[in-house]
């Protein structure tokens, strides 16, 4: 039992106890622990008749094996400035010793506070990412610094160790791995191969060509890095559009879409799943690559499906072609104009009736003309559409694969990996970490 007198204007107190404590308090089952009781009195100068104590109970289950220290972390709010009491009993089976070390700090701020300090800077950090107030690798430094800053100014300054101990190296070896062998998969040319076998498949044809690329950026994204291959994906992509005659930027959506969904389906495709997987804690709950993706791909089928009648919903009244021609809007424009004029005036005359009549009549001139020039554009749309073969040629020519040799070598290495994260997950002998 000890009592902590130095509790002034802190709200919070920080208890680090380390102990021969069961790691995993679900898979093992121990009747040996230690309850760590916190209570606190009232300053004798209260008004109140009897002293009103709140008492935190924390019980730490017990491993046999006494050599061992884990240590756990639990904060505990103090609503007064009273004396604080702090007792710990151990429970045992027999008579013996339990190892014990604590260490106590004083937090400045509560819960409710630190929430609002860490709202604050990420709001921060995504408003110099958003608008583009500095580079979107110096906004996430300065968001850390103020982080750490936040830390120490609360009382909870973390050590060197701590901080270096925060990093994931697995999960940025792993991204570092990805791109780079996206990076090599560019190089040959694999990108733009896909997206021009998706446009031949297609035969000319829009929704085809669009669901062909969204399963080929799917697929891909499972494998790969999602970000990566979406920025390969793009410059082609436009190429396509310009092609068709297509706003490229409801394609590009629609692939976005579809790379999200591609890289959700396995371990590797997205850098929220590598964290995920590479906690030991879910692991030896048997939470692997293969589980993950076990878990994930009925998931992934379903949302696949219905996404694609959710994007022919999304553009049922979007045009997917480009903006008319300028001669086009320009002659909707003047009709405009003619026939709100010609509206403005009220016939109380012969000779106004006379005006408003040539006026309308001067509409529908200019609206037989449009029709004229609308069908002309749609024929030469529909034309472009029947070229599709002599499109083809020209973007094969162009877009092909330049390295076989380097693509084959990429392909090797990359279905090396992939089989090594399943051997991971099906061979006991094997264990490597996903960086």
């Amino acid at each position: 039992a000890m009592n902590l007198t130095d509790f002034h204007d802190s709200a919070l107190l920080k208890l680090d106890i380390g102990g021969p404590f069961v790691a995993d308090v679900v898979d093992q089952q121990t009747e040996e622990y230690i309850v760590v009781q916190i209570s606190q009195a009232e300053d004798a100068g209260s008004r109140r008749r009897r002293q009103q104590q709140v008492s935190y109970n924390w019980s730490l289950p017990l491993s046999s094996r006494r050599n061992q220290q884990i240590i756990t972390t639990r904060t505990f709010q103090i609503p007064n400035r009273g004396t604080i009491f702090v007792n710990i009993q151990a429970f045992l089976q027999e008579s013996g010793s339990v190892p014990l070390s604590m260490k106590h700090q004083y937090l400045h701020a509560n819960i409710e506070a630190q929430v609002t300090i860490a709202s604050v800077i990420l709001v921060g950090v995504y408003v110099l990412i958003i608008f583009e107030i500095v580079h979107r690798t110096l906004a996430a430094m300065l968001g850390s610094l103020a982080a750490l800053a936040a830390l120490a100014t609360v009382g909870e300054r973390p050590s060197m160790v701590e901080v270096v101990e925060w990093i994931d190296y697995e999960t940025l070896a792993l991204l570092f791995g990805m791109m780079v062998l996206v990076a090599i998969f560019s190089e040959t040319g694999f990108f733009d191969y896909c997206a021009v076998k998706a446009y031949r498949f297609s035969r000319g044809k829009v929704w085809a060509m669009i669901t062909l690329l969204c399963l080929i950026a799917a697929i891909l994204s499972a494998f790969l890095d999602n970000v990566t291959t979406m920025m390969l994906f793009t410059p082609v992509t436009i190429r396509l559009c310009e092609v068709l005659n297509l706003d490229p930027r409801h394609v590009l959506i629609a692939e976005v879409i579809f790379t999200n969904i591609g890289g959700a389906a396995t371990a590797v495709g997205d850098p929220p799943n590598v964290i995920i997987v590479s906690k030991q804690e879910l692991r030896k709950q048997g939470l692997d690559f293969a589980a993950f993706t076990g878990h994930m791909f009925v998931g992934i089928c379903l949302v696949v499906l219905v996404s694609f009648p959710f994007l022919r919903l999304l553009y049922w009244n979007k045009k997917l072609y480009n903006k008319e021609p300028s001669e086009i809007v320009e002659l909707k424009h003047e009709i405009y104009v003619w026939r709100l004029t010609a509206q403005r005036i009220n016939p109380a005359s012969r000779e106004e009736t006379a005006v408003k009549c040539l006026l309308m009549q001067k509409v529908l001139t200019l609206e037989m003309l449009l029709r004229k020039k609308l069908r002309t554009f749609h024929r030469q749309i529909s034309q472009e559409d029947k070229n599709w073969e002599t499109n083809i040629q020209e973007l094969q020519k162009k877009h092909r694969i330049t390295d076989t040799i380097l693509l084959i070598k990429c392909l090797t290495v990359l279905g090396c990996v992939i089989l090594m994260f399943f051997l991971n997950s099906f061979v006991p002998g094997i264990y490597l970490d996903l960086g």
